[in-house]
């Protein structure tokens, strides 16, 4: 074939070949337009999310010293001292009879840092953080235990959600065990950070976890941490189940049972009496995996029990 021939030639294979390279081209833009365009979405929504949250987290800082940085005469210091004690006596000694509500909180003893919120929406039930870190977030309490899992503080749709307390448990009432849930977010928001607990370092270093209810303030002591999944729980008895406990062996077992499964000691084993505040979050190692810590509120703690076997 001559050269005037091979090239006609390879001109009309180059033009045959050029409607399906255009057509590839074509996808690959309108695929990396999408990208683009989805990427563009989720940042904006991302951005949102936060912005939100440092609204309401800036909020409470305002409330908090509006409320808090009043001077208080030493005298009156030592008499609230007096009563938080007599109150714990009160709630421990109770506790052997109780089912789960030793007594009825009423609107008017809602906290002052807390009223507005509560007011601007019914479902807040308080705040959870841990100090020197960014866990520090409000809790809602709405209908059911899905809803704010995909929904913000103002029941606007967040791929993020926000940090739920169990539909049963009532903070109305003194209950004995309280869980919230989050999802476990990459990007350490909501329970993205929980899983740090899996280190015994980083529990000896935040041992305690705060959470105000609208009626008091509590801080919790980390006496257990372990991953489990949904079926392994619901089969064990323990939790999700418990949210009462009925008498002291009833407890007593739900602790052993923590503290044997913790992935590492905790020289402090709650007594009963004390509330329990668990938290929950995805654990992704296993499909229906979840990552648990339990902490009990402040008061007698039994030192030196170590992990129990």
């Amino acid at each position: 074939m001559s050269g005037d021939g091979q090239k006609k030639a390879m001109t009309k294979s180059s033009r045959k070949r050029r409607p399906a390279v255009t057509v590839i081209e074509s996808i690959l833009i309108l695929v990396f337009s999408f990208s683009v365009v989805f990427l563009g979405i989720n940042y904006f929504f991302d951005v949102k999310s936060e912005k939100k949250m440092e609204d309401i987290r800036s909020r409470v800082k305002v409330s908090r010293l509006q409320f808090e940085e009043i001077e208080i005469p030493e005298e009156e210091k030592e008499k609230n001292r007096g009563k938080k004690e007599k109150r714990l006596e009160e709630a421990l000694e109770e506790a052997a009879g109780a089912q789960g509500n030793i007594r009825e909180y009423s609107p008017d003893e809602v906290l002052p840092i807390y009223r507005q919120m509560h007011e601007e929406n019914e479902n807040f039930a308080g705040w959870l953080y841990v100090d020197g870190t960014n866990l520090e977030y409000p809790i809602m309490h709405g209908p059911d235990n899905k809803f704010y899992l995909s929904h913000d503080m103002d029941g606007a749709y967040d791929k993020y959600g926000m940090l739920i307390l169990d539909e049963k448990c009532n903070i109305g009432y003194d209950c004995p065990q309280l869980i919230i849930y989050g999802h476990n977010v990459n990007s350490g928001k909501l329970f993205g950070e929980l899983l740090f607990y899996k280190e015994e370092a980083y529990c000896n270093y935040h041992p305690e976890i705060c959470f105000d209810t609208l009626y008091g303030r509590g801080t919790y002591t980390v006496f257990a941490a372990f991953t489990t999944t949904v079926a392994e729980a619901e089969k064990d008895g323990k939790m999700f189940s418990n949210m009462n406990f009925t008498d002291k062996k009833t407890y007593d077992d739900f602790v052993a049972w923590a503290k044997s499964r913790s992935m590492y000691a905790r020289d402090c084993t709650p007594v009963f009496g004390q509330e329990i505040l668990s938290l929950v979050t995805c654990e992704h190692s296993d499909e229906d995996g979840r990552f648990i810590v339990f902490a009990a509120k402040e008061g007698a703690l039994q030192k030196g029990e170590g992990k129990q076997q």
